[in-house]
């Protein structure tokens, strides 16, 4: 099974996850990167990254490396941003055409929950269909090893149900 897992990350938690959930089932990865990234430091960053949220924007994306209709199995992760998906994950779910597919969804939060998110990533994701969820608490900071066990764990038991195993 041809598995890819994409996301976006910007503190690093869902980056940890996301390469873990690769090593886990083999599968390739693939980052969203923003033409015009939010700066990582200063309290701006914040007010920015939580502006873009609210207001459900769609930055512009560095073109991909590859594209995922090729792919049986997707797994796409994304922060909560003010309840919600990361405005570049959004982009992507606009300019990507994804259908008939079976994703796996899972978000990295600082404490809030997953909130909306799972919410606004299934009405995205319509015509595909979402076979499991499951957030992380700020693995990069939290409890670090039991995440990625966990995280790897879900990756293989969601590949292997879908293998017919």
């Amino acid at each position: 099974m041809r598995t890819l897992v994409i996301y976006y990350s910007f503190s690093g938690s869902t980056r940890l996850i996301a390469e873990r959930i690769a090593a886990a089932t083999g599968g390739r990865v693939l980052e969203l990167e923003m033409q015009n990234p939010i700066p990582e430091r200063g309290f701006g960053k914040f007010f920015r990254a939580g502006g873009q949220a609210l207001m459900r924007s769609t930055p512009v994306l560095n073109p991909l490396a590859m594209q995922p209709a090729g792919y049986d199995l997707l797994f796409i992760g994304t922060p909560v941003w003010a309840g919600t998906l990361a405005p570049p994950l959004r982009t992507f779910l606009r300019d990507v055409e994804l259908a008939g597919k079976a994703i796996a969804l899972f978000c990295c939060h600082g404490g809030g929950g997953p909130s909306r998110t799972f919410a606004h990533l299934r009405k995205a994701l319509a015509g595909n269909r979402v076979v499991s969820e499951i957030a992380f608490y700020d693995p990069r900071k939290h409890n670090t090893d039991t995440q990625i066990a966990e995280a790897e764990a879900w990756a293989r038991q969601v590949q292997t149900s879908q293998d017919g195993g």
